[in-house]
This record gives C-alpha cells, structure tokens and sequence, in this order.
C-alpha cells in the first residue's frame, strides 16, 4: 500500500492528492473556510488567518446522488472550471475504475470543455462508471481538485475560499446536501453537515 493514504468516513483508505500552494495567487487576505457548529447544525463560516500559508485545506462532498445526478452535473463542473479561469484541466482515474492499478491516479491534462466528453468516452470504453468509480479533475496547479466519486457523491477539495463558496452555492442551488471536513494529515475525516 502507498505512504500517501487516508482514512475516509466509510473506513476505506485511497491516495491522498496534496494540493500544493499556487504561488501565482495567493489570497491577500488568507481566509479560510471553517465549519462551526450553530443550533444543533452546522453553517460554513470564514476564518481569518495571517497568510495563505494558514489556510487549512477544506473537503466538501455532497449527499449520494443518483448515477443520473452525477452524469447530469458535467456541464456545470465545465462551467465551474471555467469561470473559476481554468481552460485546461487534469483528469485521472481513482477507486472502482476498470483499469490496471499502475493506470491509476495517472494525469491527464485535458480542456475543460472536454470533460464530458471525456467521461463518456471513458464510460463507453469501460473504465469509468457514474457512482461507482472516480473521475478525479484537478486544476493543473492543484488549487483545486473535484472528484466524481465510487461512492456516488462529489467531493471537492481547496484552499481557496473563493471556489470552495461557489462549490457551496453551486449544489445549494439544486438542493443538495452538503457535508465539509479540514483535511489533517493524520487521523480520520470528521464530517459536519453544512446548512
């Protein structure tokens, strides 16, 4: 088994992806996003730190969605992409995909707009499976990574406060639950919803 692995909340373990710093830009005001529990529930809050340095890495993954949901979602992660300033994007296979192991977790950079094409194609080969295996896509600097997840939900892993809000209101809008955690490099993943 590699060094670089983690506990999820189901108790399986896959590779941890380091989403080192982009020095290109850094956020002035080196904010972060931390959950606090309020009522009984959650609601996601900033938290200011002194430098980008301090921001601690947050994953957000939605509630199971249908293999559907996940296949319908693809126009909105080109356009999240998209928006967010990134054309290109790199793209790799995880968990549950039908391939050897040694053609996991190997990046491909690929346009954004095509990602879809690109997981149907991947669909239709066989490798990939809406909601039972991953499609990871990252930002080439490794600001951010989105994963369409074997376990039929997205997660999607940042720094940036910026993506991390529009990745909440993007799924708030449709309704979606959402859960977040601080990533650690030790111990399991805590999960408190986000209302």
């Amino acid at each position: 088994m590699p060094d670089d692995v983690r506990t999820k909340r189901d108790g399986l373990v896959r590779p941890l992806n380091p989403l080192p710093l982009n020095p290109l830009n850094p956020f002035t005001t080196g904010t972060t996003v931390i959950p606090r529990v309020k009522n009984g529930g959650a609601i996601l809050m900033v938290h200011s730190h002194e430098s980008r340095q301090d921001a601690q890495e947050q994953e957000i993954v939605t509630e199971p969605l249908t293999s559907l949901q996940l296949r319908e979602c693809l126009p909105d992660v080109i356009r999240f992409f998209s928006v967010a300033g990134f054309d290109t994007v790199v793209v790799m296979y995880g968990w549950g995909s039908k391939l050897q192991n040694d053609k996991l977790w190997q990046p491909l950079e690929i346009a954004a707009t095509q990602i879809q094409e690109f997981a149907a194609r991947s669909e239709k080969q066989g490798f990939f499976e809406f909601g039972k295996s991953d499609l990871i896509i990252q930002t080439p600097g490794k600001e951010a990574s989105l994963t369409l997840c074997h376990e039929s939900d997205v997660h999607f892993v940042s720094r940036d406060i910026s993506l991390l809000e529009k990745f909440v209101e993007w799924w708030r809008g449709k309704g979606v639950g959402l859960s977040s955690s601080s990533r650690t490099v030790t111990g399991p993943v805590s999960w408190t919803k986000i209302e």
